[in-house]
């Protein structure tokens, strides 16, 4: 497994799993928040979204897996945070 170092995220992680030379490598994005149940703030969706973004450009990536660090995918958003506010740039 190998990630993406120049890629900066704060909530995030971003790795590529490559099963073989000749089939298309595996994206996953880990939400790294686990003492708040994955909890989206807008850090997180920022986060998403740049890693989306790297991920579109790599001819490489064939599918990308979400998935949520500790016992949870995620509690939806922080009580007092409106991640719909969000604007991507």
């Amino acid at each position: 497994m190998t990630s993406y170092p120049s890629l900066a995220l704060t909530d995030c992680t971003l790795h590529l799993i490559t099963p073989s030379p000749t089939e298309p490598s595996i994206a996953l994005l880990t939400i790294n928040r686990p003492s708040v149940k994955n909890a989206f703030r807008p850090e997180t969706v920022e986060d998403m979204i740049k890693a989306v973004r790297t991920i579109e450009l790599d001819s490489n990536v064939g599918v990308l897996l979400l998935r949520g660090s500790g016992e949870s995918w995620s509690s939806k958003q922080t009580a007092k945070t409106n991640v719909t506010d969000i604007t991507p740039n």
